[in-house]
């Protein structure tokens, strides 16, 4: 009972400071280096992330069910039209650390069936726990295939990214399908992205076997992966690349924002709209050819959209009913 008034205090501080950073994005008055500052502010304590996301959460659906009322004055028609979501994000932060605890019990990793199949929709991470007791999270409009009946552990990337935790069992073999490929793990921790065609594995702990199977499922190629280690795939061309990376780069998804090096723009824009609430459309395909190398936070989509048109011959047309549209200049 003692420790709760500080526990209370502190936590109403972090929504405070979330909250005004939330309103300064959506403000969109931050400079680079604020930017920056925000990403420092989020890494310092896994918590201060975590309260963003919840008062994003909120802020979204109060714009989007605001309440019903009269016709306003002209008065109040001059008003800023924050207003609403600004006063949702107040009254969280008065709750303070009773919202926090609510949150907690929600946003707890959840109990896995041994046949599930988890389906997460857009801008929306998903933490599990597998039967085994290893522990899964699973990227926005992702779709893993759990399949633990038989002899080994199986389980099926369909489309988008997750992370894995492995618990170690001697007897039965973890494997994580993704296309052509199958990732064989023993108590390690490792990353799987499926964009189309291209398929991703990136080693944080431990090591992994990547296998590469032909139509008939027969392994063609095999390579080991340890820790800082990432493996690509691509169909089209059939061959197994390997790179030395910083995994702390390709798992940044789990803290609000991807991290692109390199990448052709066709498979950085698939991999956004897995957080973006409106699509984003290539209208030239060969605009996906181009190289991206950048962060784009979840929270400020608009900003990554505006540095495109800064840096490449790209025009950005958010006005199209199927969605935000780019061509080529």
């Amino acid at each position: 009972m003692n420790n709760a008034a500080p526990v209370a205090g502190k936590d109403g501080q972090r929504f405070e400071a979330a909250g005004s950073w939330l309103i300064r994005f959506h403000e969109d008055t931050l400079t680079d280096a604020e930017i920056g500052e925000w990403v420092e502010w989020c890494e310092n304590d896994p918590k201060n992330l975590q309260a963003f996301e919840e008062l994003q959460s909120l802020w979204r659906s109060a714009a989007e069910h605001p309440p019903q009322t009269s016709v306003p004055s002209k008065r109040a028609r001059a008003r800023p039209r924050l207003w609403w979501p600004l006063a949702a994000c107040i009254a969280v932060i008065a709750v303070g650390a009773g919202f926090l605890m609510t949150s907690r019990i929600a946003l707890s990793p959840r109990q896995i069936g041994a046949g599930e199949l988890v389906r997460t929709p857009v801008a929306t991470n998903e933490e599990g726990i597998l039967p085994d007791g290893s522990r899964i999270e699973v990227g926005a409009r992702s779709l893993v295939d759990v399949n633990f009946s038989g002899i080994r552990r199986e389980l099926e990337l369909r489309d988008g990214e997750a992370f894995f935790q492995v618990k170690h069992e001697r007897t039965r073999p973890f494997v994580v399908k993704a296309g052509a490929l199958e990732v064989v793990a023993v108590g390690t921790a490792f990353n799987v992205r499926r964009t189309g065609a291209q398929v991703v594995v990136t080693v944080q702990e431990g090591s992994v076997e990547v296998r590469r199977r032909d139509g008939g499922g027969f392994a063609e190629e095999s390579a080991r992966a340890h820790a800082g280690q990432q493996l690509s795939f691509q169909s089209g061309s059939g061959e197994l690349h390997d790179a030395m990376v910083d995994p702390a780069v390709t798992l940044a998804w789990r803290s609000g924002r991807l991290e692109f090096t390199g990448d052709s723009l066709d498979v950085v824009v698939a991999n956004v709209n897995r957080y973006s609430r409106r699509p984003v459309i290539l209208a030239d395909t060969q605009l996906g050819a181009l190289k991206f190398t950048g962060t784009v936070f979840f929270a400020n989509v608009d900003a990554w959209l505006d540095g495109l048109e800064q840096v490449f011959p790209i025009d950005v047309h958010r006005n199209d009913p199927q969605g935000i549209v780019l061509t080529k200049r």
